[in-house]
């Protein structure tokens, strides 16, 4: 009677796992960030930014992040661009975003330098007479997309000039929650 017993539970199972998709056993590919810049009280910055999960051919883990962005004022400046600690985007100042997203507790850095926040993305040339910048592939080692997940991304009035303890990058002129992106549409 045990043995039936078996033998008919392992054939529910080999029927349970050939009706599995085909795709079952492929990793699923890690989802990209979208934000949608909103500009804070008397800004005009606007666009859309996205954040993906990338390796760099030197094994290093991080992000390559796309953006255009408009309103970037005065014309051909730099501004810096951080992840801010908290999702929250309902002061007009930016300023309930918190800080620099800094789970370590270290000094505030520019990337490429050995310490540095985590949300220390550097900084944004606006390249046009119209504020406007596009970027693509901008490589940000050791941040994770899963990590940020919720939070704010803010940009910000001046250069991030690597000073402490936030690189002197003055008022928020733009923040935006990073959400999971929907599938890419053809």
């Amino acid at each position: 009677m045990l043995a039936r017993l078996a033998a008919a539970l392992g054939a529910i199972v080999v029927v349970a796992l050939s009706a599995a998709p085909a795709d079952a056993d492929c990793p699923k590919p890690k989802p990209s960030l979208i934000c949608v810049l909103a500009p804070t009280a008397g800004n005009s910055v606007h666009g859309t930014i996205t954040v993906s999960p990338a390796r760099h051919r030197d094994g290093t883990k991080g992000v390559l992040i796309n953006a255009n962005i408009t309103g970037l004022l005065p014309p051909r400046t730099v501004h810096g661009w951080h992840v801010h600690e908290f999702g929250d985007v309902s002061a007009d100042n930016g300023k309930a975003t918190g800080g620099h997203y800094n789970p370590k507790g270290v000094v505030h850095g520019l990337p490429g330098g050995t310490v540095r926040h985590q949300g220390d993305i550097g900084n944004l040339p606006a390249s046009d007479d119209a504020g406007s910048v596009v970027v693509q592939g901008h490589w940000v080692p050791k941040l994770r997309a899963k990590k940020v997940l919720g939070r704010a991304l803010i940009i910000h009035a001046l250069t991030d000039d690597g000073g402490q303890p936030t690189g002197n990058a003055g008022a928020r002129l733009a923040q935006c929650v990073l959400g999971v992106a929907g599938p890419a549409k053809d």
